[in-house]
């Protein structure tokens, strides 16, 4: 009688353990699922901060530029384009042919005011703390070299 009670007791320890590591996988297969539903979710918030820093980038510089004419930039050399001639024309305000007066400088003074409408004209205002206005100017780009060309210059 005492080795039947044995054998039960075993064979109820053998139940216990079979439905304990039964159970283990199984919350281990659903801790599995949580974590790659968390690792995606993660992956897609990173990438659409990536893609908002890209929508700021492009709200702050408001322009018009669309994917064909910013790849066409990149392919000329251009590795950010925007920036890039943003900051080229920054460089270079002695392309207006205007004097500053009162000891004033002619100048490009901020990037948000330069808009850069398609891969070949931008518009830009500029000023020199006493007379401002306004230049359209057409650009070409030969090996990732900027070169500029005055069409149209208006003062206020």
């Amino acid at each position: 009688m005492l080795k039947r009670i044995y054998v039960y007791i075993i064979i109820i320890l053998v139940i216990i353990a079979a439905f304990s590591i039964f159970a283990n996988m199984n919350i281990m297969r659903k801790h599995q699922k949580k974590n790659n539903e968390y690792t995606m979710i993660k992956e897609r918030f990173d990438e659409m901060k990536k893609e908002l820093a890209i929508y700021k980038e492009l709200a702050y510089y408001k322009d018009v530029l669309n994917d064909a004419d910013y790849s066409y930039l990149q392919k000329k050399g251009l590795k950010e384009p925007i920036k890039q001639i943003k900051e080229d024309l920054m460089s270079k305000p002695e392309i207006i042919e205007i004097k500053g007066i009162k000891g004033g400088k002619i100048d490009f003074y901020d990037s948000r005011n330069i808009y850069i409408l398609n891969s070949k004209w931008v518009y830009a205002f500029f000023e020199d703390g006493h007379i401002a206005g306004s230049v359209l100017l057409e650009y070409t780009i030969n090996n990732g070299k900027i070169n500029w060309q005055v069409i149209k210059v208006i003062t206020e």
